[in-house]
């Protein structure tokens, strides 16, 4: 994984280590933050019911 706020991690591999420290019995999906906020949101919160969604 590599980041741009955090110039010295580079190729570390989040997805095992979260995987290892939670126990590997847990599904482990790593993406932008502005993807999964939003996902939060349409999910449980002000967008849950709704079919279509916007985000900004």
């Amino acid at each position: 994984m590599k980041t741009t706020n955090l110039l010295k991690i580079k190729d570390f591999p989040t997805r095992s280590y979260l995987y290892k420290k939670l126990g590997g019995n847990i599904r482990i999906m790593l993406d932008n933050d502005a993807h999964t906020a939003a996902l939060a949101e349409h999910r449980n919160g002000a967008g849950r019911g709704f079919t279509h969604m916007l985000y900004y």
